[in-house]
């Protein structure tokens, strides 16, 4: 009878163990007025440093996938800065080139402020650990224009 018991249990803790969902990726967005995003974003890095010059706008997008509790919480985030052209090389010179171009992504949700796939090889590549304290990424810069993308991931 024991048995009996024990392969009764042990399959509803299976049947219950299969209907557990991992939970859905959510996210975190910078919204507001132009100056509230460049306040909110300025504050995001100014924690890992300070920033070497004014940016003129900014977009932040943070992606979380797991919850933290049934298991491991992972983030991607994603940045646009825009700063004067003239501007761009002192933010260079806080930087650490990358060789290489690496994997390009993409926000779960579209943002039409992120760097298109096109025109992401014609970026210039460095390390993401400067400007956010992560280690895994990149920021990758379009002098021409200004504009500074940060992609950086938890593992």
């Amino acid at each position: 009878m024991s048995t009996v018991r024990f392969i009764f249990i042990a399959g509803l803790l299976l049947s219950a163990c299969n209907h557990v969902r991992a939970p859905a990726p959510s996210f975190y967005e910078v919204s507001g007025s132009q100056a509230e995003r460049v306040n909110a974003v300025t504050e995001i890095i100014s924690k890992s440093q300070p920033l070497p010059t004014p940016l003129m706008d900014a977009y932040f997008v943070e992606e979380k996938m797991g919850d933290g509790e049934l298991g491991p919480a992972d983030y991607r985030s994603f940045y646009r800065l825009e700063v004067a052209p003239e501007d761009v090389g002192a933010w260079q010179a806080l930087l650490s080139p990358l060789t290489g171009i690496p994997d390009y992504p993409a926000p779960m949700q579209p943002a039409s402020w992120w760097v298109d796939e096109e025109s992401f090889s014609l970026l210039q590549f460095y390390a993401p650990d400067t400007l956010t304290s992560r280690t895994h990424g990149w920021i990758a810069i379009s002098p021409e224009n200004g504009h500074i993308f940060i992609f950086t991931y938890t593992t």
